[in-house]
């Protein structure tokens, strides 16, 4: 009741006091028919002659004071309201009427002529935007607020259409001069920084994503703006143009001797330490000779492609060793090479991949770097064949000159073998100290040693194959054996039981020979046949003093006769 009976002064207040008023009405109607029931009960219990408190006989009575009093109050305010609504109307009317106003200025601001200029300062324009935003954003407070009282006061309330109109294309200039500022930004940048710098995935990102944006822009703008947005897309279009020569130049495996060529052409110069920019490289004319930046680029590609082979190569072989192993014999600290065929196959591999290397168009710049690395792996090849033969001989022959009765027969032969054995020993022994086969296949003079290795054991051989031919010629029945049993049956001359095991081949009637020892004979024991088993149930026992084999048929090829003429007196 105090409050409807505050007469609102200013149009806010009037606002609230309507959002005040409206709803008593219909809450005072609601009231009178709840009253009206209280009195029907206190009517019915008169009726019943009910006895009912003094006090709520009080409170009943306040009740319908208090409402008179309300009603009266909300007749007077809805009185007040008449009265003043006119006025107030037309206050709201008129701050309606300013803010249309002050929109109208707003759209004559963005529709500038700078704005409209694409030799505007983006910058500048961008500043003058977010002036412009900001008055627009107060006013759109304001108007909301004006909507809301229309709503209170039951007018037509403003759609704000023209607000929404002038917030549009408030963004759609921000837009274009955000992407405009960027441009000059992106350009400003790529011009000045040192052109080693430059991200040739990022450039090519950032001109196509403008380039896209422009073209929504200007498919988005009315005419007032459109010279601003062609500009752009013209400005993009023409750095497209050369976008292809500058990602060439950006091109990451570009050297200073490719450099040094580009520069050699517009007659600028050119060193290592030389720092340029992109805006340089237009000035010196760089850009119009596209097709020479075309075609170092390429040079630059397919030699960074056989720079990248030839240091995979070379990491290979500088970590690459020789393995090695014990020899299997009772020599102790003797090594042997292990897998030396794998790698041959991989030096032969890598030289024909170098040599197709040398044949390629782009080898001119790393070609002493290529051959240098050929020559050293065909120096391994050479090497490892010459390594290789040299231990597949020594390692044949090794077993048969270390023992006794093979260096007796053949003394000028052995002795040749060991100065061979001493430097094969010695090769490996500084082999396994430094085991790196660039390294080890570099050692002076090891080359040269392993060819004269290998000749003097080939000579060996030669002797070893002669020395073999006169036994079988002497004894036909020893080209029943194969040269290592051979070999075997010439070492256990002096033992006579322990070529038992190969008799069988050169005497196939005969399938064991039973030896006897009797006294010494020049402090060595005397073996002699005892007898010869032959086919099951086959056998032949000798007791005859002619037939006992003497200590010195024991060093001698003689024995085996020997036996043959007892098998077989015919001989």
């Amino acid at each position: 009741i105090k409050a409807l009976a505050v007469e609102p002064t200013t149009l806010e207040d009037f606002v609230a006091y309507v959002d005040l008023l409206t709803p008593l009405p219909p809450r005072a109607a609601q009231c009178t028919k709840e009253i009206q029931l209280v009195d029907d009960m206190y009517i019915l219990l008169d009726d019943y002659d009910a006895q009912v408190p003094p006090a709520d006989l009080e409170k009943l009575a306040l009740i319908h004071t208090m409402f008179a009093k309300f009603r009266e109050a909300l007749a007077q305010a809805q009185v007040l309201r008449s009265r003043l609504q006119p006025t107030h109307y037309k206050s709201l009317e008129r701050l309606i009427t300013s803010a249309g106003s002050q929109l109208d200025a707003l759209n004559q601001r963005l529709n500038a002529p700078a704005f409209q200029d694409p030799a505007s300062i983006p910058r500048s324009q961008l500043i003058e935007l977010a002036d412009i935003r900001s008055a627009v954003m107060e006013l759109k407070i304001k108007m909301e607020r004006y909507a809301k009282w229309q709503a209170t006061l039951d007018l037509p309330v403003d759609s704000m259409s023209a607000l929404q109109a002038t917030i549009a294309k408030l963004d759609r200039m921000q837009s274009l001069w955000e992407a405009v500022d960027k441009w000059q930004q992106l350009m400003d940048q790529y011009n000045n920084m040192p052109f080693s710098s430059l991200n040739k995935a990022n450039i090519a990102r950032d001109v196509e994503a403008l380039g896209e944006q422009a073209e929504t822009l200007l498919a988005s703008h009315d005419r007032s703006a459109a010279h601003v947005s062609q500009s752009l897309i013209d400005k993009v279009n023409q750095y497209k143009k050369i976008l292809p020569c500058i990602l060439e130049l950006a091109n990451p495996v570009l050297r200073p001797r490719h450099w040094a060529r580009l520069f050699e052409t517009v007659n600028q110069p050119y060193d290592e330490e030389t720092v340029f920019t992109l805006a340089q490289l237009s000035e010196y004319n760089i850009l119009d000779h596209q097709q020479l930046v075309f075609e170092v680029s390429a040079l630059a590609t397919g030699e960074h492609e056989l720079e990248t082979t030839l240091v995979s190569i070379r990491d290979v072989w500088e970590s690459a060793t020789l393995q090695m192993v014990p020899y299997n014999n009772k020599t102790k600290n003797v090594y042997i090479l292990h897998a030396v065929d794998d790698l041959q196959s991989l030096a032969e591999d890598h030289e024909v991949t170098l040599a197709n290397m040398l044949s390629s168009s782009y080898i001119s710049g790393i070609q002493p770097q290529v051959e240098a690395m050929r020559t050293k792996l065909v120096q391994v090849l050479q090497v490892l064949d010459e390594w290789a033969a040299c231990q597949r001989v020594w390692s044949h022959l090794e077993p048969i000159f270390s023992q006794y009765e093979m260096q007796r027969q053949m003394s000028s032969q052995t002795t040749r073998f060991r100065v061979v054995d001493r430097r094969w020993r010695a090769i490996m022994r500084n082999a396994l100290r430094e085991p790196k086969v660039l390294v080890a296949t570099a050692s002076p003079g090891l080359a040269a040693t392993l060819q004269e290795s290998n000749r003097v054991m080939q000579a060996i051989q030669r002797s070893l194959d002669h020395y073999l031919d006169a036994k079988r010629v002497a004894f036909p029945r020893f080209f029943l054996l194969s040269d290592p049993e051979l070999l075997e049956v010439l070492s256990m001359l002096h033992s006579p039981p322990g070529v038992r095991p190969l008799l069988p081949k050169m005497f196939p009637r005969i399938k064991e020979l039973i030896f006897g020892t009797t006294e010494e004979v020049e402090n060595k024991p005397r073996n002699f046949l005892q007898s010869f088993l032959g086919s099951p149930g086959l056998s032949l026992s000798f007791t005859n003093a002619a037939n006992v084999i003497s200590p010195s048929a024991a060093v001698g090829a003689s024995w085996p006769g020997e036996i043959l003429g007892m098998v077989c007196p015919t001989g």
